[in-house]
């Protein structure tokens, strides 16, 4: 999707300055100005900027999503190995989301990534050449922004500590707005996905990838609950503690409730999420140092079996999670 005006190249090539990033104040929705190291708004909400990072979150987040940050933060170094990111079961269905958002975006479009994490797929993008005209990694943790922003030493980036639930853009915003693993944290998520469905303009994208089953993840809490009494305390998220998942009926209801079209709704993982969680347990059990990655040829013909099981509808109910491709009209 393209739109009049400069561009920007996010990675490789020739690239002009990116135009300046609108931003409303998550408090009243007025336009926000910067002004030293501060953006302010005409109702006296202010916020910080520093070390490449606007910080957006409003003035009384919710306890939940105060205990989130905070986990995040301190569990930035250990990401990578903490959620097994860098194996062939998790990149398989990432790229499948990065090569949604390759197909959709022109040298104009603005992309808003919901919850980046550490940045695993910012990476990924930028690897493979994404050209846009503009990108803004959010985080609800500025430490985590922080991270990111400093793996990226691209100026022409926007890093932006924000709430899902009061997002500070304006209407009809961003070309394609995504998420991996992000909604099912989200305190409210009605009114979240509403926000997001506010700052998409119209023929644009939202991607709620791997998003997980409301059934297995029953199943995966129950397991949890045994783990965590038979070995040492582990940091965990609080949200993962309140999240249920989503049910493929879920994820295309909320397409019927916002106005959109779900384009595609793809199951991640069956073999592959029993391969991932029986790793894990032996490295709880077994109290390692880290945690087992097994051959890269073995990960990968579970992952052409699963394609084959998951073409079967009554096994994609079973699916470990689910992609969400939706079109606002």
């Amino acid at each position: 999707m393209t739109r009049s005006g400069t561009s920007t190249a996010i990675a490789g090539g020739d690239t002009a300055p990116q135009r300046d990033v609108e931003f409303i104040c998550p408090e009243c929705r007025a336009v926000l100005r910067l002004d030293d190291s501060e953006l302010r708004c005409a109702n006296g909400h202010c916020f910080a900027v520093r070390d490449r990072v606007f910080n957006l979150l409003p003035g009384n987040p919710a306890p939940a999503v105060i205990h989130d940050a905070a986990y995040h933060a301190a569990v930035k170094d250990e990401w990578g190995d903490l959620n097994q990111l860098d194996t062939e079961r998790n990149r398989f269905y990432h790229r499948q989301i990065d090569d949604y958002i390759t197909e959709r975006c022109g040298p104009d479009s603005r992309i808003l990534e919901i919850g980046g994490g550490v940045g695993f797929d910012l990476q990924l993008l930028m690897q493979r050449g994404l050209v846009c005209g503009g990108y803004v990694f959010s985080e609800i943790s500025e430490d985590l922004c922080r991270f990111a922003a400093n793996n990226v030493n691209d100026p022409r980036m926007r890093f932006v500590t924000l709430d899902a639930h009061h997002i500070p853009f304006p209407d009809n915003y961003f070309d394609v707005i995504y998420m991996v693993a992000a909604l099912h944290h989200f305190e409210q998520t009605g009114p979240a996905f509403g926000e997001l469905v506010r700052v998409c303009r119209p023929n644009g994208s939202i991607v709620c990838g791997i998003e997980p089953n409301r059934r297995m993840m029953a199943l995966v809490k129950a397991g949890t609950s045994v783990l965590r009494r038979l070995t040492p305390a582990k940091r965990h998220s609080p949200s993962d503690d309140k999240a249920e998942g989503f049910t493929r009926e879920e994820l295309a209801k909320l397409a019927e409730l916002h106005g959109l079209k779900l384009v595609r709704l793809e199951p991640v993982w069956l073999l592959s999420g029993g391969l991932h969680l029986g790793l894990e347990a032996v490295y709880r059990l077994f109290r390692l140092n880290r945690r087992i990655r097994p051959p890269g040829a073995l990960e990968r013909a579970i992952l052409r079996l699963d394609q084959g099981l998951l073409k079967l509808p009554g096994l994609r109910s079973l699916a470990w999670h689910y992609s969400a491709f939706y079109v606002k009209p």
